[in-house]
């Protein structure tokens, strides 16, 4: 993220050093820099609005009282949405949403998240014993030490005992 302000504050304090066309190629980037959308800046809707659709994060006012919200603007229709009981509110300034987080690696999935993931018929299933076709046995004799579906479910499905 680069500080546009602090660039052009640069920009300007070196272009006198430079000879020719250089100056004017620094203005050209001065004006180009100053362009820019804004990054953690509030950007005045007077001084211009999104040039895309889209959600972005807006200063609006209401009864003289400052509110920060999101709102989607509609280049179509020149206007800002805000739902509900915002909808009479005044936006005064806006700038994009920041990029969302990323931590920079993305955890693969595990087998134990494999496993919360799954339901209670899920998880019974794949508990019970299987033969040597990787099936499931099915039968049961309603046993105690059962590893059948139902006992399973059934287990699964009970209250914790402290």
């Amino acid at each position: 993220m680069i500080d546009e302000k602090k660039l052009i504050e640069d920009l300007e304090q070196y272009a006198h050093l430079l000879a020719g066309d250089s100056v004017d190629t620094i203005k050209v980037i001065i004006k180009i820099a100053g362009e820019q959308p804004k990054v953690g800046e509030w950007i005045p809707c007077s001084e211009r609005v999104p040039e895309e659709s889209g959600t972005y994060i807006v200063n609006a006012i209401e009864n003289h009282i400052v509110h920060v919200t999101f709102a989607k603007w509609m280049p179509r229709m020149k206007k800002w949405n805000l739902t509900g009981s915002r909808s009479y509110w005044k936006v005064t300034a806006w700038m994009p949403l920041p990029e969302p987080y990323n931590p920079g690696m993305i955890r693969k999935q595990t087998n134990a998240d494999r496993i919360r993931a799954m339901t209670d018929e899920d998880l019974a299933i794949n508990m019970m014993c299987q033969n040597e076709n990787g099936l499931a046995e099915i039968d049961c004799d309603k046993c105690d030490n059962c590893n059948c579906y139902e006992c399973l479910l059934m287990w699964l499905q009970s209250e914790v005992e402290e």
